[in-house]
């Protein structure tokens, strides 16, 4: 599967099937796909001082500043939003049947999302950013670098009790079309 086929695959009919398994090419490719947006993003926001105002702009709101980020910024960070929130469930749906195709429960995915945003939960509650014990990010860390590995690694072959091989079932489709 290459990289136009998997974003169309993921944004398509799997847009929201969490059932079934994923091969690494499909997965990966559509990382691949966050990464470049993400890198864009970075990029312009680097280049607009997007990060530092909208910094600024949180603090002037927490201390009652009625001061806030110019128009344009807020339009650079609700792109970047908008685009977060439209493939967070075509993310999570692909993360699960990749999981699937190593004979792992996509709920585990279900955890690991919990853990990844208590911290960005806590940006915005000062309170829950101080009951944070020190080693949360630590673990969110670890987390992350867990399923990063299995997503690495390859599925099971054959069959398992999620589906069949997503491998086996290309090869075959290859073949008769």
């Amino acid at each position: 599967m290459g990289f136009v086929e998997a974003v169309k695959t993921c944004y398509g009919p799997k847009y929201a099937r969490f059932s079934g398994r994923a091969a690494r090419s499909e997965y990966w490719y559509f990382m691949l796909l966050h990464v470049l947006v993400l890198l864009c993003w970075l990029g312009l926001a680097v280049a607009t001082d997007t990060l530092v105002a909208l910094r600024y702009a949180y603090i002037g709101y927490l201390q009652g500043s009625p001061d806030g980020a110019p128009a344009a910024v807020w339009a650079i960070a609700g792109v970047y939003l908008a685009y977060h929130l439209i493939s967070i469930l075509p993310y999570s749906a692909v993360t699960t049947r990749r999981l699937h195709d190593r004979n792992i429960s996509g709920w585990y995915f279900l955890i690991y999302m919990i853990l990844n945003y208590i911290p960005t939960f806590a940006l915005f509650l000062p309170a829950l950013d101080r009951m944070l014990p020190q080693f949360f990010d630590v673990v969110v860390s670890l987390a992350m670098l867990l399923l990063c590995v299995v997503t690495i690694l390859k599925g099971t072959e054959g069959p398992n009790r999620f589906g069949p091989d997503p491998l086996v079932t290309r090869a075959t489709e290859e073949i008769f079309a």
